[in-house]
């Protein structure tokens, strides 16, 4: 599900292409869409617009830095890497 997801969505590839590179048929992505379209509420070829988003989000969830953000300071913008003192 994932894989098509990411494939579909974020790689927007069609279901032909999708079914050569999971080497399945074409048929069960179409499955796999609809269960998609069911979960997510919404018709996945819609999700292809948030495609440069949804992989900014992953880009900041994997930050190497992640680990040493101040995290209160981030959401005001601020750049520090370390907690200020009490």
């Amino acid at each position: 599900m994932y894989t098509v997801f990411l494939l579909y969505c974020a790689e927007a590839l069609s279901a032909v292409e999708i079914a050569r590179r999971c080497h399945c048929t074409k048929g069960l992505i179409f499955i796999r869409l609809r269960w998609l379209r069911a979960k997510l509420g919404r018709d996945p070829a819609e999700l292809r617009q948030y495609s440069a988003h949804f992989e900014s989000i992953g880009q900041s969830l994997s930050d190497p830095r992640a680990r040493h953000i101040y995290r209160k300071g981030a959401v005001y913008g601020d750049d520090t890497s370390q907690e200020p003192e009490d």
